[in-house]
């Protein structure tokens, strides 16, 4: 039973289920700022129990290890990110050590999201290495996302170099 804060007589269980933002948040502030200790010891076990929650990304507001759960494959292409953007960073994190603690696991190596496309010939989408790529930045003019990714990572800027996206241009060839 939580003592203070926003949701002070409810339960744990309780905010887990319905206010993934203040659990973001909560795991953020206990980092940057005091809390009470019943707070702080909830940001804990949100991190013990979850890693942490998504704050960008087409799995915002969704735990770590359900994202790696239900969408491996997400996990797999955050964990290849060599300079991830703040937004991602811990999740990218958590996937490297989750993917080498199941690979440890099962006494074998898993497959690399590069293995899956070995025919890429530099066509294909950065972000997810299935579809090609089609959409162009504006202002820096990168090329490098298909439609469904470009709209993912437009609040978190240009995969390449970061810079902000004011637009999406689709191009056709």
């Amino acid at each position: 039973m939580l003592r203070h804060g926003k949701y002070k007589g409810r339960t744990l269980e309780y905010v887990l289920q319905h206010d993934r933002k203040y659990c973001a948040w909560l795991i953020d502030a206990g980092r940057h700022q005091s809390l009470p200790r019943d707070l702080q010891k909830f940001a804990r076990t949100i991190e013990q129990r979850h890693g942490g929650v998504l704050q960008v990304g087409a799995h915002k507001e969704a735990f770590f290890d359900e994202v790696m759960d239900k969408h491996p494959s997400y996990g797999e292409w955050a964990a290849t990110l060599t300079n991830p953007g703040d937004g991602i960073s811990k999740f990218a994190r958590f996937a490297k050590k989750r993917l080498a603690e199941d690979e440890a696991e099962t006494g074998r190596k898993e497959k690399k999201p590069q293995a899956r496309q070995p025919h890429d010939d530099g066509k294909c989408c950065v972000v997810c290495k299935d579809k090609p790529k089609e959409c162009a930045f504006v202002p820096c003019g990168h090329m490098v996302t298909c439609a469904r990714c470009a709209a993912l990572v437009e609040a978190d800027g240009c995969p390449v170099c970061r810079q902000e996206i004011s637009m999406i241009l689709k191009v056709y060839t």
